[in-house]
């Protein structure tokens, strides 16, 4: 049996913030399962949360190594991530956003491996503009990655021009989703228990993603249309938000369906798809959407604009622009058929643009590189 044939596969080793349902883990988890037994896999969850755990397929190797609790203090933090680096010893070293910094920092000081770093954008402390240590502080940990990787060119000229890295060491690979999965035709569509129209959204319940506003929104449009609000998802606003939509006379008409497995289940029973996020980059739930056949309402940030159908960006509003919102979602929701022309373009373009396979592809390249 020859060398390579007996070799271990390589050990990369994820290093999160959290490995609770998001966007990096929920993308990571799926890449995890789609290259198979190409790797071995050793995951780190620095809050401790690991729900996408239940994404992995029991086929992968996939550990999940205990590690010493950060703390806040950002030098013993950076000397414990040595130390888990040089106990674990990966073949490749994968750290997710401004949470995992303290391990690229620790990479820096020590490299022990290749290194590839992931930026999918910024929590609400800069949703309006980069917080100067935060820059100095990138710049320095991420000066001997191998490649910064981010999913949206908004992300791609902040890494050039503010992070102050090298072109070539900046990839772009666009978010992609498994567009069969969200493609139901529309007499398959569920009607909402209601009868309603249903304007539905699915997003972690966070500050940055600015719910209050469209709850706000929605209860300015419910007075004058028969219309319904599925929010999917949690997290530490929820409490907060069903306050505000009993406070606003709407709590019969919000739904808040908590955390869901599969969003290719609730998709289908959205007539509009509403994006209000104080910050975004390529949101992949903006992508099931379009894949999902969605007309889609949204605020101007990141790349959404870029994302959707060209019909469809008529219905971008400006970020901050609260009533532009409002009149966009009251446009798709009076007009069903510019409703249906807007989804089945944004799902063209998903399918176009935004296939899985495409994502997979560039990443696996990235791997073996």
């Amino acid at each position: 049996m020859s060398e390579h044939s007996t070799r271990k596969p390589l050990l990369l080793l994820h290093v999160f913030s959290t490995f609770g349902v998001g966007g990096p883990a929920v993308r990571m988890a799926g890449l995890i399962n789609y290259f198979g037994q190409s790797f071995r896999h050793a995951i780190i969850s620095l809050d401790g949360a690991n729900a996408c755990r239940s994404r992995l397929s029991p086929e992968v190797d996939v550990e999940f190594p205990a590690v010493e609790a950060s703390g806040r203090n950002p030098a013993a933090a950076t000397l414990r991530a040595l130390r888990g680096l040089r106990r674990i010893r990966p073949d490749i070293l994968l750290t997710y956003n401004w949470g995992a910094m303290d391990w690229a920092f620790a990479h820096s000081l020590h490299p022990v491996c290749r290194h590839l770093h992931f930026e999918d954008g910024f929590g609400p402390q800069e949703a309006d503009r980069q917080l100067r240590r935060r820059v100095l502080f990138r710049r320095i940990g991420l000066r001997k990655t191998s490649r910064v990787v981010v999913p949206s060119t908004t992300l791609q000229s902040i890494a050039i021009e503010q992070w102050r890295l090298a072109p070539g060491r900046v990839a772009l690979i666009p978010n992609g989703v498994a567009c069969e999965q969200y493609a139901v035709l529309p007499f398959e569509r569920p009607r909402a228990p209601d009868g309603n129209l249903v304007i539905g959204t699915v997003a972690p319940l966070r500050a940055e993603k600015n719910l209050g506003l469209l709850i706000e929104v929605f209860a300015e449009l419910s007075r004058r249309h028969r219309v319904s609000l599925m929010i999917a998802g949690d997290g530490p606003e929820r409490h907060k938000l069903e306050t505000l939509a009993r406070q606003l006379g709407v709590t019969g008409r919000v739904h808040f369906l908590g955390h869901v497995e599969q969003v290719a289940d609730v998709l289908p029973m959205f007539d509009v798809y509403a994006l209000c996020s104080l910050t975004e980059q390529l949101p992949i739930s903006l992508l099931e959407a379009m894949a999902a056949a969605k007309a889609v309402a949204a605020l101007d940030v990141g790349d959404v604009m870029r994302a959707l159908a060209r019909e469809n960006c008529g219905y971008v509003a400006p970020k901050g622009d609260r009533a532009g919102f409002e009149k966009a979602l009251e446009s798709l929701i009076v007009d069903r058929d510019l409703r249906l022309r807007l989804a089945a373009a944004n799902r063209r373009k998903a399918f176009e643009e935004y296939a899985y396979g495409r994502m997979a592809a560039a990443y696996e390249a990235l791997l073996a590189a």
